[in-house]
């Protein structure tokens, strides 16, 4: 679940418009970023999969979600360390929690436009 409060504080300088735009960019990168993810987990790719969670980790807006943000550094572990143990747990959780994140963004947008 996205924290508001530091959702607004680190937004706090952006017009409604701006940030509805920010969204935008991050709802097509982070789509991206799964596609590239679900297809490095399937072939077992980890060099390629480690590069994507450690960016993952760095994310501003994966670390307004306390929920995601730990479950990125968890993969991003398990993929430094190149350790399949545990790796489809922690694919399913960043899964599930990412569909809930993008859906959390997908509503403080709608609340931008009016």
């Amino acid at each position: 679940m996205i924290d508001r409060q530091k959702f607004n504080s680190f937004f706090s300088d952006f017009s409604p418009e701006v940030l509805a735009e920010i969204i935008d960019v991050v709802f097509s990168e982070y789509e991206d970023r799964l596609i590239l993810i679900r297809s490095f987990m399937a072939s077992r790719n980890f060099p390629e999969l480690k590069k994507l969670t450690h960016k993952l980790v760095g994310d501003n807006f994966v670390d307004m979600d306390p929920v995601l943000k730990e479950i990125s550094d968890k993969y991003d572990q398990v993929a430094i360390n190149f350790r399949e143990a545990g790796l489809d747990s922690i694919h399913a959780d960043f899964e599930k929690q990412s569909v809930l994140f993008i859906e959390e963004l997908k509503a403080i947008k709608k609340e931008l436009i009016f």
